[in-house]
């Protein structure tokens, strides 16, 4: 049962990752997700419709893909044309990665135009090629390659392990912090309430005094 459970979550943690979805010409749409460290990534982008205004074959417009590591760094960026096309990286940081789109082209005049984009990640598609490319040169069993597989997934799903744990110990630790300043300003709160009430206290029984009443 074991077993079955963590080759289902290994088999998880390997899928593809497949999005469609429209471009506005000249608004930049980005896409996040977690990623760990030492991944290899390859993505498929499919620019489905024509940009208005370019030529056919033009090599100089179509819809530029920006990545941006954890440090909100640029670690890749490729203009990808019309049509289909494909790019791979590999992660140096586990966390958040961002991919950013933009078309080349915007119009003031004219309505830009909303665009058909499709694009696909697969995680940990170099290793599963070597595997491959093993098992056509030195003719590994079956069973041998599926257990290198199985592997590399084991891997990939430590990895993802590892980097969950480190965003939800950051997570814990914000929200200490935000705890602890909750109590202080609920201490510094409760303090200025007393300090009023009694100044109040203090006030009426000076006013009462200057009367000349009593309790």
């Amino acid at each position: 049962m074991k077993l079955s459970l963590l080759l289902l979550l290994i088999a998880i943690v390997g899928s593809t990752q497949a999005l469609h979805f429209y471009i506005t010409e000249g608004t930049e749409k980005c896409l996040t997700d977690d990623i760990p460290a030492q991944t290899h990534i390859l993505g498929y982008t499919h620019l489905k419709d024509k940009l208005p205004g370019v030529p056919d074959g033009s090599k100089t417009d179509g819809v530029t893909l920006t990545v941006y590591g954890p440090d909100k760094v640029q670690v890749f960026q490729k203009l990808t044309l019309f049509g289909k096309d494909k790019f791979a990286i590999t992660t140096t940081k586990g966390g958040n990665y961002k991919f950013c789109l933009k078309t080349t082209t915007s119009h003031w005049i004219s309505k830009n135009q909303k665009l058909r984009y499709g694009l696909r990640l697969v995680v940990g598609e170099q290793e599963q090629q070597d595997v491959k490319d093993a098992a056509k040169t030195h003719h590994i069993k079956n069973l041998q390659t599926k257990i290198e597989t199985v592997k590399i997934r084991a891997k990939e799903f430590v990895d993802y392990q590892q980097l969950n744990s480190k965003i939800e110990d950051e997570l814990s630790q914000a929200n200490i912090k935000i705890n602890d300043r909750v109590i202080l300003f609920t201490i510094i709160e409760t303090i200025i309430i007393l300090g009023s009430g009694v100044f109040q206290i203090l006030s009426l029984k000076k006013f009462f005094a200057q009367k000349r009443f009593t309790y």
